[in-house]
């Protein structure tokens, strides 16, 4: 499914205008300091925000367009989300969380139930079906996250800083699933992220935001050789040190 966003918002004193699109199968990153914009774009393309100008469309499925007053509501969307911070259900149980978007459709438990535990076994982590989300680690918890938002086939998938509050071991461990599940997701894929290292290994473009508007797209090699930003330069900056670091300590 692709995607054409042509974004408007106006929130208090800030203004966000920027446009792009992405064919099915991309995945893409938005970077940006904090308060470029980054949250508000996925925000208003679940629909937990309205646009004041500017319209969404998903694979010619209209889903905002302020002209002509057409706005769907987030669950008619197709559209999955991961939150920061997951968002999973503290008194349900990991296959719970996972069949709870199929069961809000209308699908009966049995049959959810049943296909919240394909997901959780397509993650690894079935036989942790009956825990509650205070039993599960941090890489735990985020491929049972992973599962609940793809468990509604949805047409796009918005990742809001996925691989935030996670352990550098456990980072590795659920990039490398991440990056095998975005690329075999048939929609489009969107990441927020603060780590520049994330997106340059998970997405085929990387959008640059800078006070609400896009001020560079392009394919990680090309943000990466000539970022247009003092703030992503920054950020390249410390990356290459860190990777410099690590790959020195793994020296004989």
């Amino acid at each position: 499914m692709s995607l054409r966003a042509d974004l408007g918002v106006d929130r208090g004193g800030f203004r966000l205008d920027l446009g792009f699109s992405a064919p099915s199968g991309e995945v893409l990153a938005l970077v940006g300091q904090n308060g470029a914009g980054k949250s508000t774009v996925l925000a208003a393309i679940a629909g937990l925000l309205p646009l004041s100008r500017g319209e969404i469309v998903l694979d010619d499925r209209l889903l905002e367009r302020v002209a002509t007053g057409v706005r769907l509501p987030p669950q008619a969307r197709g559209v999955g989300v991961l939150f920061q911070g997951l968002a999973l259900f503290g008194h349900m149980s990991a296959l719970d969380n996972v069949a709870y978007g199929l069961r809000a459709r209308g699908v009966d438990k049995h049959t959810a139930r049943a296909r919240a535990l394909a997901w959780l076994e397509r993650f690894g982590v079935a036989e942790l079906a009956e825990r509650r989300p205070r039993q599960l680690s941090g890489g735990q918890a985020q491929r049972v996250a992973l599962a609940r938002a793809l468990i509604v086939e949805p047409g796009m998938l918005l990742l809001d800083e996925p691989l935030a509050a996670l352990d550098a071991q456990t980072v590795i461990e659920v990039r490398e699933v991440l990056r095998e599940t975005l690329h075999g997701f048939a929609g489009v894929s969107l990441i927020v992220t603060h780590e520049i290292g994330d997106a340059l290994e998970l997405a085929d473009q990387i959008l640059v935001l800078e006070g609400g508007r896009l001020v560079q797209q392009g394919s990680p090699h090309e943000v990466a050789a000539a970022p247009a930003t003092a703030h992503l330069e920054a950020m390249l900056a410390r990356h290459r040190l860190t990777r410099d670091d690590l790959l020195g300590s793994l020296k004989p």
